[in-house]
């Protein structure tokens, strides 16, 4: 009973919908990115002459034809979550889609699906498309309970501090981790060896800290400081990084959170905006 007392308020908590549909179009975003690279690197993980690579030694392979039907089921579920129609619907879809192509086959499995399952399912839990929806409900309503918004603001930050803390080590510290990283493009390849080795140790050292700060600094006034810092951060690491794919897609998970953590400043932003559309 005591339980039930000190939860029941913080979920029956709402706030307003606006910064929950930005972050929903972002997953949304996100989810689409990923179903294009998946359709384009499935024949090759799934191809008759390639390494399968199941979870359980029983599991039943998975033919290329069936996981092309699931990412098109994906595709059609994350299109109806970015323009807010049938929206939780679709989250829930997509959401199964991500955990079936994640069990598939190892060759899959990247730490960002996961983030993208976990933060569809919570999106899918509000009322995320009650703003910013091609299609409104008919009980439509500006506010979306608190609760699931929370989680995701809380799976952004432990992403940002175990980040940072896996990096606690001699291989990244060095600068080595890095600098091989970025000479897989031009641009990362000449800073490279513009700064050397002792750059490269700084630029490591400042990374993990920028990272530790961003997971404070995103619950404290200095919130819109750590939003322009990630913001910048993920920019630089597609740009100096050869996968634009899966580094923009992890990015847009990143800003889907950013957005519940300016609730403030957004919500002040769409009230206007509605007030004009409506007249």
């Amino acid at each position: 009973m005591r339980a039930a007392r000190l939860t029941d308020p913080w979920l029956s908590r709402e706030t307003n919908a606006a910064p929950a549909a930005i972050s929903r179009i972002l997953i949304g975003l996100a989810a689409l990115i990923k179903c294009v690279y998946l359709l384009q690197i499935g024949p090759q993980v799934l191809a008759e002459n390639s390494l399968r690579a199941p979870w359980f030694a029983e599991a039943p392979i998975i033919s290329l034809a069936t996981i092309q039907s699931v990412l098109t089921v994906w595709m059609i579920a994350a299109v109806a979550l970015t323009l807010g129609v049938g929206a939780r619907v679709g989250g829930v879809v997509l959401c199964c889609c991500v955990v079936i192509v994640v069990l598939a086959d190892r060759h899959f499995y990247q730490n960002h699906l996961y983030l993208l399952g976990i933060l569809t399912a919570l999106v899918s839990m509000s009322r995320a498309d009650q703003r910013f929806a091609v299609v409104r409900s008919q009980r439509h309503s500006d506010v979306t309970p608190t609760w699931p918004l929370e989680l995701i603001k809380v799976q952004i930050t432990i992403v940002y501090f175990f980040g940072a803390i896996t990096k606690l080590n001699n291989d990244y510290l060095s600068g080595s981790t890095v600098a091989s990283a970025w000479n897989g493009s031009a641009v990362g390849a000449w800073l490279v060896a513009l700064v050397g080795q002792n750059g490269m140790i700084a630029i490591s050292a400042v990374t993990i800290a920028i990272e530790l700060w961003i997971a404070a600094a995103l619950w404290t006034r200095r919130r819109r400081v750590a939003v322009a810092a990630g913001v910048l951060l993920h920019s630089a690491i597609i740009m100096l990084m050869p996968l634009p794919y899966d580094l923009t897609v992890f990015a847009l998970l990143m800003f889907a959170g950013y957005a519940l953590f300016l609730e403030g400043s957004i919500a002040g932003i769409s009230s206007p905006l509605k007030q004009s559309s409506a007249t």
